[in-house]
C-alpha cells in the first residue's frame, strides 16, 4: 500500500508575515477619483507589425502544429497606449511592487499579467509591516524583475524612458521603489537613474506613499515594443567586442539541453565559440553588439540580443512545452531575423504549465544541422 503523499508547506518569512490580502483589481481609469491625479500620457496606440514565424525543421506532429499556430495567432495588432500618472494615498508591497489602493485594489495597468493579475498571484497579501514615504515616490518595479534578467530588460528598464518622456524629472521625486536584482544595478545606473533615491524592494516591507507616480506596463506582456529596444540601444550603446562573432547561448540551470555535448561539436566544425553571459555579465553587451549569429534555448541568456547589429541572425530552441513569444519579439522589435525550432521537452504537462517551464530538453541535431547551415547559406 502507497504512503499518503504528505507534503508540509514551506514556511518562509513572506508567509509568515501576512498582512492585508489585496482582494480585487482595476485600471487606472477605473479608481476613484480621490485616488488619481494627473496623467501623462507618452506615447498612442500603434499598429504592431511582425516578420513571418520562421520554425525550421518542422515536424508533422500535432502537437507541434497545434503550438505553432498558438505562437502564431497571439501576435498582437496594435501596441497599446503608454502612459505615466500619479496616484495618491497607494501602498507598494510584495516581491514585485504591487500599486494597491487603501480599499486593497491592485492597480492592473503597471503589472505584465493585466486583469489577471490577482488570479495569477500566489500570495495575494501585502507585508504586515510597513513605513511611510513622504513626498513623492516613483514606482520602478516589475513582476519577475527582481531575479530574472530578460524581465529586467524587457519590463522595467522601459520605464525609465517613460518616466524621463513626463518631463517630471528626478529632482521632483524624493524616492524610487525599485525591486531589480543586484547584478541589473549598474545598468540602472547607466541609464541615469539616481541610486541614492532607490530604496530596493525586496517583499519584506509595505510602503505606504503619499503620491506615487506609476508607469504603465511598456508593450506587452511577452512582447518588447520597438521604442524599448531603441531607448535602451541608444543609452546603453557599446563598444563591440570584435566582430562577425558566432555565439553560442549555453543554460545552466532548468531547461537543460541533454544532448547539449554533440549540439556543441556541431557548432564548433562551424565556428560557434560557447558565451556564457551569466558568468561574465560586464562583458555580454560588448559580446553580443560583436556577434552576426547567435544560437541559444529559450531563456534569459539571450536577452542581449538586442544590442546585436540589425540583420543578425538568431537561431532559438523553443521548448514544446514552454513555447513563449519573448526572443521573437525581441528580435522583430531589433531588427535581427529570428528562426526556431521546436524541441521535445522531457515532461508531458500542459503548455505553458510549470512543469514544462523546468522541463529539460533533446534537440533533433540532424534537422538541426540541415537548419544552422540554411541559415549560414542565407547570411553569406
Amino acid at each position: 500500500m502507497n504512503e499518503p503523499d504528505i507534503r508540509r508547506p514551506r514556511l518562509t518569512r513572506h508567509r509568515l508575515n501576512f498582512g492585508p490580502r489585496i482582494t480585487a483589481s482595476a485600471p487606472i481609469v477605473e479608481l476613484p477619483d480621490a485616488i488619481r491625479g494627473d496623467h501623462w500620457p507618452i506615447r498612442p496606440p500603434i499598429p504592431a507589425t511582425f516578420p513571418p514565424l520562421r520554425e525550421v525543421g518542422r515536424s508533422h506532429s500535432l502537437e507541434h502544429d497545434q503550438t505553432h499556430r498558438r505562437l502564431l495567432a497571439s501576435l498582437p495588432e496594435v501596441w497599446p497606449a503608454v502612459g505615466v500618472s500619479e496616484l495618491r494615498s497607494m501602498r507598494v508591497g510584495g516581491r514585485h511592487g504591487w500599486a494597491v489602493t487603501p480599499d486593497n485594489v491592485v492597480v492592473e495597468d503597471i503589472s505584465g499579467r493585466g486583469s489577471n493579475v490577482l488570479a495569477k498571484a500566489r500570495d495575494p497579501f501585502l507585508p504586515r509591516q510597513s513605513t511611510r514615504l513622504s513626498g513623492v515616490t516613483l514606482l520602478l518595479c516589475s513582476e519577475f524583475a527582481q531575479n530574472n534578467y530578460g524581465h529586467a530588460v524587457m519590463d522595467l528598464f522601459p520605464r525609465v524612458d517613460l518616466f524621463e518622456r513626463s518631463g517630471i524629472g528626478y529632482d521632483a521625486v524624493d524616492h524610487i521603489l525599485c525591486n531589480i536584482h543586484p547584478r541589473s544595478r549598474p545598468t540602472l545606473e547607466q541609464l541615469g537613474v539616481p541610486l541614492s533615491k532607490v530604496i530596493w524592494v525586496d517583499g519584506s516591507l509595505t510602503y505606504r506613499t503619499d503620491r506615487l507616480l506609476v508607469t504603465t506596463f511598456p508593450g506587452l506582456p511577452m512582447f518588447m515594443a520597438p521604442w524599448s529596444v531603441q531607448f535602451l540601444r541608444e543609452r546603453l550603446g557599446v563598444a563591440p567586442l570584435g566582430s562577425h562573432r558566432r555565439l553560442y547561448i549555453p543554460r545552466r540551470t532548468h531547461r537543460l539541453i541533454t544532448n547539449e555535448t554533440d549540439l556543441l561539436r556541431i557548432l564548433a566544425r562551424h565556428d560557434f565559440e560557447e558565451f556564457d553571459p551569466g558568468r561574465t555579465p560586464q562583458l555580454s553587451k560588448r559580446t553580443f553588439a560583436a556577434a552576426d549569429m547567435i544560437v541559444g534555448a529559450h531563456g534569459a541568456g539571450l536577452t542581449d540580443m538586442i544590442f546585436s547589429p540589425p540583420g543578425s541572425s538568431v537561431f532559438e530552441f523553443i521548448p514544446s512545452f514552454y513555447a513563449k513569444h519573448y526572443y521573437i519579439a525581441m528580435a522583430a522589435a531589433a531588427g535581427i531575423d529570428h528562426r526556431y525550432i521546436l524541441i521535445e521537452s522531457s515532461m508531458q504537462t500542459s503548455p505553458g504549465g510549470k512543469r514544462g517551464q523546468l522541463a529539460d530538453t533533446t534537440v533533433d541535431l540532424d534537422v538541426f544541422t540541415v537548419a544552422l547551415e540554411e541559415m549560414i547559406a542565407e547570411a553569406t
